[in-house]
C-alpha cells in the first residue's frame, strides 16, 4: 500500500512512512491496555496483512492491525517451546492461501 514500517528501538516505536517520498504518516508505540513497545527490532506482515512486531524489551511478539489495533501477544520470557529471550529479526512466509510460517531470530 506504499508505506514503509521501521522498527526504532532507541525510541521504543515503529515508524511508518510513505516509501516513495519518505514523508512521517504515524507512529505506532502503543495501545492502551493492550502493549506498550519496549525496544522493537523488526517488523514483518502476514499473508493476511497484519503486521509482527518483535517487541524485544518484553521478550514477545505483538501482532497488530496496520493501524496499531492490538490482535494479540505471541510468546512470553522464557527458555522453552514458545518462549523468547530477545526477539529480534522476523520473517513471515506464506505457506499457502491462509497459514503463514513464522521465523524468529531470539
Amino acid at each position: 500500500n506504499g508505506l514503509l514500517f521501521v522498527a526504532d528501538p532507541l525510541f521504543h516505536r515503529i515508524l511508518v512512512v510513505d516509501a516513495k517520498d519518505g514523508t512521517f504518516v504515524r507512529m505506532i508505540k502503543e495501545c492502551a491496555g493492550f502493549y506498550k513497545l519496549i525496544s522493537p527490532c523488526g517488523v514483518a506482515f502476514t499473508p493476511s496483512g497484519q503486521l509482527l512486531i518483535s517487541d524485544s524489551g518484553k521478550s514477545r511478539l505483538i501482532m497488530v492491525e496496520h493501524n496499531g489495533t492490538f490482535v494479540r501477544t505471541i510468546g512470553r520470557k522464557g527458555d522453552g517451546l514458545g518462549s523468547f529471550k530477545f526477539p529480534t529479526c522476523l520473517a513471515a512466509t506464506p505457506r499457502n492461501c491462509t497459514d503463514a510460517v513464522l521465523a524468529v531470530t531470539d
